[in-house]
């Protein structure tokens, strides 16, 4: 899962030869596929938790949290900008159409 970079800097020259000390590691996440992401996703929804899925497939608990929210269709937190505009403007026509139900519902009566 992950990929490791190491930095070795030298900290001092005796006699012509360095001597190596300081030892930085790099680590860098490497996407996890989608496929992966949706059976961790698809074994939470069997009653799994967050935990016992990080631990076993060694991903962070808040990743794991992460994907499980985004699963979620009716969580609006992790949908993209045009998604809520959407969502916005489908609630303003709604309220427009009833608006315009009950108006037709008064010139009737008229």
């Amino acid at each position: 899962f992950f990929l490791m970079d190491c930095v070795v800097t030298p900290l001092k020259t005796l006699m012509g030869f360095s001597v190596h000390l300081n030892v930085q590691l790099k680590f860098y996440n490497l996407p996890y596929s989608n496929e992966f992401k949706e059976s961790i996703v698809s074994l939470s929804q069997t009653g799994r938790s967050a935990n016992s899925l990080a631990r076993e497939y060694n991903v962070s608990v808040s990743t794991v949290t992460k994907w499980i929210k985004q699963a979620d269709p009716n969580n609006t937190k992790v949908l993209s900008s045009n998604e809520r505009a959407l969502i916005k403007e489908n609630k303003r026509l709604k309220e427009e159409l009833d608006i315009l139900k009950r108006a037709a519902v008064l010139m009737a009566k008229s």
